[in-house]
């Protein structure tokens, strides 16, 4: 992968393209952010189905700010 994805901005398709986030995993990310914008990368952690593990593997990908600018390398 290159480029970077902005936690609140990006699509459900967009996040389907980091390791480990599959269509669900996307929706409950989407659907959590709709209710409270992330302030933090970490915070994406509190989303059910993303623990630590998930969140290192995806953590140089993220950004707060920004454009989505994430594709397959």
């Amino acid at each position: 992968l290159q480029g970077q994805l902005n936690v609140n901005t990006a699509s459900e398709a967009q996040w389907q393209l980091l390791p480990g986030i599959g269509p669900a995993t996307a929706a409950k990310i989407v659907a959590y952010r709709q209710r409270r914008p992330f302030r933090s990368t970490a915070h994406l952690m509190r989303v059910k189905g993303i623990g630590k593990k998930t969140y290192q593997r995806i953590r140089p990908y993220l950004t707060l700010t920004g454009e989505t600018t994430l594709a397959p390398g």
